[in-house]
């Protein structure tokens, strides 16, 4: 599997921007949406959409599934940033990205 995507969610779900939009300070799916959440959110679909063996974005899913990781992400955000995670953001990284590789895995297409 491949981890782009999921290096590229952790490394901006911490930036400033996006923990502000995870707990309600931006707009999401608005004009006012900052670049960094846009670009997070283009990455889950497009990982979600190569599980779902899916590069165009055509399968019904595909919304439903960017949505259940993009709600993962950011509730491991506001738990990080709330103090909630033991070891706080290091292993809340660990966390997540351990949680959306098995959702990856599990949706991945069979041959």
């Amino acid at each position: 599997m491949d981890d782009t995507f999921l290096n590229l969610c952790l490394r901006i779900t911490y930036r400033n921007s996006l923990c502000k939009a995870a707990l309600g300070g931006v707009p999401f799916g608005t004009s006012e949406t900052p670049a960094e959440a846009k670009e997070v959110f283009q990455a889950i679909r497009a990982a979600v959409g190569e599980a779902l063996g899916d590069s165009a974005g055509n399968n019904p899913e595909l919304r439903d599934r960017a949505d259940m990781v993009w709600a993962t992400v950011h509730g491991f955000i506001v738990l990080s940033q709330s103090g909630r995670i033991a070891e706080g953001k290091e292993r809340a990284a660990g966390l997540v990205h351990a949680v959306v590789a098995d959702l990856l895995r599990a949706w991945r297409k069979k041959d």
